[in-house]
């Protein structure tokens, strides 16, 4: 079956007062503005994390998309900054790319608990394949995104954090279990995010919150450390506001080197 790309896109139409309707002027949000900060020494990886991590402090205890941060975040980017002051090249594609990831996918030595406290002490002793992938492009793991409790059910809530919030409106749905993964990038806490789709959960999410979204055909080796819901029919894809960070990040998931320049060449091409 050839793959193809579930992409909805639509416009908020209510902002609450309470959360900043107004981006910093000097950051554009995107995976292409990071690697110009850090090749024009204007800021380090340490100085772009903080920047993100800054802004879900203040804003996620409205939100509700975090259920955990990564301790070994900062030591992370130290050590990009160590790779890029040595080699003058950045790593990969993401480098320094600050990513969230939904809670039922595992980091190596962070808890993977699916929004269930019970399973707060399950912490994996190795990364799923999609976190090995980006890690060797030179991603940055920011937190762990709040979900409804093991992917499923009509109530997109967890024990971990509580409900998720839309930041467009307090009061309006973040939509399916894949909510924390999709609110933590609409409120800007992030560049991109994973999360996981069977039915629906990276779609509608994406939908819900005026972000580019892609829900890929089911692949099961792609789906290693991943905690399953529907083994046959569960996938793992990215949520951005920028379709070529949507684009970039499927392809290092799906390991798809050219899949990124053949797109967005394609789409200036068109817009020039």
């Amino acid at each position: 079956m050839t793959p193809f790309f579930y992409l909805l896109f639509s416009w908020p139409i209510f902002v609450v007062n309470s959360y900043p309707t107004k981006l910093d002027r000097n950051f554009k949000f995107s995976s292409a503005e990071v690697q110009n900060l850090i090749k024009n020494k204007n800021w380090s990886c340490k100085d772009i994390l903080k920047y993100f991590i800054d802004r879900a402090v203040k804003y996620d205890p409205i939100i509700r998309s975090i259920i955990s941060y990564n301790p070994k975040a900062f030591e992370r980017a130290q050590q990009l900054d160590e790779f890029y002051a040595k080699t003058g090249k950045v790593m990969g594609e993401m480098h320094c790319v600050p990513v969230i990831i939904k809670d039922n996918i595992d980091i190596q030595g962070i808890p993977t608990t699916a929004g269930v406290k019970a399973m707060r002490n399950m912490v994996p002793n190795k990364n799923a394949l999609v976190i090995e992938r980006m890690n060797q492009k030179g991603a940055v793991y920011l937190a762990k995104a709040n979900m409804a409790q093991l992917a499923a059910g009509s109530i997109f809530s967890s024990e971990q954090a509580g409900l998720c919030n839309n930041p467009y409106n307090l009061n309006r749905t973040c939509s399916a279990s894949s909510s924390g993964s999709g609110a933590s990038i609409a409120a800007g806490f992030a560049v991109v995010s994973l999360g996981t789709d069977t039915g629906g959960s990276i779609i509608g999410p994406a939908s819900s919150m005026a972000l580019w979204g892609y829900r890929p055909p089911h692949n099961s080796e792609i789906l290693n450390g991943i905690l399953p819901l529907e083994s046959k029919a569960d996938t793992v894809g990215p949520m951005a506001r920028n379709l070529d960070d949507l684009v970039l990040t499927h392809s290092v998931l799906y390991n798809l080197p050219t899949l990124y320049s053949n797109i967005v060449q394609k789409i200036l091409k068109k817009a020039h």
